[in-house]
């Protein structure tokens, strides 16, 4: 399956293990398996449940995860890291990166050595992934101006949002990546309810162009929980 844009029904994500189990079996309602990953050794906040920060799927089948992650799984390749993510910013976002089929998005940070041959956008905002929605792998939705003129540069469409009313404990705010994942080709999911968005109608309109619908876990406003990543 290709990273974040999964081309039919997916039936097992990554999700965080603090994720509330009523949106978990909205999840399961629809077909689809939660796996949580490892959490980061050394951050303390619940950005080390967020599986976003934790872990990348770099290619297809292959994963990558801090060196002391000790996880096992039989539905892909986990691959490591020289070294641990750490507790301040960059250094906790290493691996906090969107791969749209042959485009990365990254922070400056990032080892992209793990991407192959993949064509590598560089970003100042290292909270790339957390920043972004891979709608297709030319059509994203990003809070992050420096991602959105760089994808727009790149000939990229790409719809400008606001992170507000996102939230996340202990910031102050969440990000709009961080609330969401495709779960099908044709399917968007958000932590929360998207219509509570500001710009719920931008986004749904934005996705329709594409053939994609958005659908809400829950009734709350959106939380992130370090996305929902597709896995098989």
């Amino acid at each position: 399956m290709l990273p974040n844009l999964p081309e039919s029904n997916v039936k097992k994500v990554f999700v965080s293990a603090i994720m509330p189990s009523g949106m978990q079996k909205e999840l399961n309602a629809l077909g689809v398996e939660c796996i949580y990953p490892q959490q980061a050794k050394n951050i303390k906040s619940e950005l080390r449940f967020h599986p976003d920060i934790v872990i990348c799927n770099a290619c297809e089948g292959v994963w990558y995860a801090e060196k002391s992650n000790e996880q096992t799984f039989d539905f892909g390749e986990l691959r490591h890291l020289d070294k641990d993510l750490g507790e301040k910013y960059p250094e906790d976002c290493l691996l906090n990166n969107l791969v749209a089929g042959n485009n990365v998005i990254c922070g400056v940070s990032a080892d992209t050595a793990i991407f192959g041959g993949k064509n590598i956008i560089k970003v100042r905002q290292s909270y790339a992934k957390c920043s972004t929605i891979a709608v297709t792998p030319d059509a994203f939705i990003t809070s992050d101006a420096g991602i959105f003129k760089a994808l727009k540069m790149h000939g990229s469409d790409v719809l400008p949002v606001t992170n507000e009313r996102i939230e996340l404990n202990g910031y102050d705010c969440g990000f709009i990546g961080g609330c969401s994942g495709k779960i099908s080709g044709t399917l968007l999911v958000f932590t929360g309810d998207v219509r509570k968005h500001a710009q719920y109608e931008d986004i749904k309109s934005f996705c329709r162009n594409y053939g994609v619908e958005i659908y809400s876990l829950g009734k709350n406003n959106l939380y992130d929980y370090g996305g929902i990543l597709p896995i098989c």
